[in-house]
């Protein structure tokens, strides 16, 4: 009983849940920010609506990380593969930079950081 009274009570403004949440979104990137302000506004009489909604924003989120990260594992493969024909000394810069996918200027400065 005395924890559906918590829950009906709204958070005073200087609680110390107020103070997490205000310090949970200084770190959560924009775009998780604005989906979840977006969920909040939403009337509680479309509540299934809204965790429809949220779930939606939710897979969407979670698509664009896995695309980041498809891409960043990507670009460390090229890289690495540069890195060993850059080690070989049998290509010139120039075929590095086709065989690997890198611009010929990534390839020059990755030179210059192996040395």
């Amino acid at each position: 009983m005395a924890g559906a009274k918590r829950a009906e009570r709204p958070l005073a403004a200087g609680s110390r849940a107020t103070k997490v949440r205000r310090r949970s979104a200084h770190v959560m990137k924009p775009e998780y920010l604005a989906e979840i302000e977006r969920m909040r506004l939403m009337d509680d009489d479309k509540a299934e609506e809204g965790r429809h909604a949220m779930c939606e924003a939710i897979e969407r989120i979670a698509e664009r990380r896995e695309a980041r990260g498809e891409a960043r594992g990507k670009r460390e493969t090229m890289i690495a593969m540069a890195k060993r024909m850059l080690e070989s000394g049998k290509l010139m810069l120039k075929e590095v930079a086709e065989f690997s996918g890198l611009s010929l200027a990534q390839v020059k400065k990755l030179q210059a950081s192996m040395a």
